[in-house]
């Protein structure tokens, strides 16, 4: 169980575990959610997220101190990838580089204190990406403006802004060294808008999933089986289920008739 969930209530949340659950997002899926976060199954860490965390690190750095990090891992040609609009970030008013959030809370769920903000402006909010291919996996627009994280980041520190900026510094992982710079104004109405009808219904949802006892009534998505941990041990794919079931019946059916005969 962690530290999110006590005896099946949502004490606390993070963008990240409401993307989990969230069955619309590239990897969210309630059943998979389930495993984790109220079960308390550990995930595997990947490789991308390692080189994630790394490049993060080189870029705070440079925020911070004003100076290029020192590095030869693999991080660093990222790093160097996306040298420019690092420093277009640089010369910006910042307020916070891996910033806590303030204290804040989403339908009297609070926000986890361990949550932090890549990077504070004056004007908005801006995070740092990694993927394997940020044409297939990198935010649009449209889509920053509907972004759980995004919304509520913003809703917590430029909440009172007339208007704010949502930014993502997008690097990609895999083969060419690609970046892309993404970046959108939303207004306070287009704000509250998104948050009262994507996010707070969201949470209400995961309530209602992390109070349940058993991993069978959360609903699987079983489009995203494919990279899912817990997929052929706590949770068995849609196709070995049926195929489980039809050896139980035929099983069934072979047994009756031979008892039926001794009696």
């Amino acid at each position: 169980m962690s530290k999110n969930v006590i005896n099946g209530k949502l004490v606390a949340l993070s963008p990240s575990m409401l993307n989990a659950f969230d069955p619309k997002t590239s990897f969210g899926c309630e059943r998979r959610a389930w495993f984790k976060y109220v079960a308390g199954l550990k995930e595997p860490p990947t490789g991308n997220q390692q080189l994630g965390t790394d490049l993060h690190a080189l870029i705070e750095k440079r925020l911070t101190t004003g100076k290029d990090p020192e590095s030869e891992s693999e991080a660093a040609g990222l790093y160097l990838a996306g040298k420019e609009m690092i420093e277009m970030v640089a010369a910006r008013e910042i307020l916070g580089v891996e910033a806590s959030i303030p204290a804040f809370t989403i339908a009297d769920v609070s926000l986890s204190p361990l949550c932090k903000i890549d990077v504070i402006t004056s004007t908005g909010i801006i995070d740092w990406k990694s993927s394997s291919n940020v044409n297939r996996y990198g935010k649009t627009e449209e889509q920053l403006t509907k972004d759980t994280q995004m919304l509520i980041y913003a809703k917590a520190v430029h909440g009172n802004k007339v208007k704010s900026l949502l930014a993502h510094g997008q690097f990609q992982t895999k083969g060419t060294k690609r970046t892309n710079w993404v970046e959108v104004e939303i207004t306070k109405e287009q704000l509250d808008r998104e948050f009262d009808k994507v996010i707070i219904p969201l949470v209400e949802r995961v309530k209602q999933v992390v109070a349940f006892v058993d991993s069978e009534q959360a609903t699987p998505d079983r489009s995203k089986c494919f990279n899912c941990a817990f997929r052929g041990k706590q949770c068995q794919p849609e196709g070995v289920s049926n195929v489980m079931s039809f050896f139980s019946k035929f099983h069934q059916m072979a047994v009756v008739p031979t008892t039926a005969e001794g009696t």
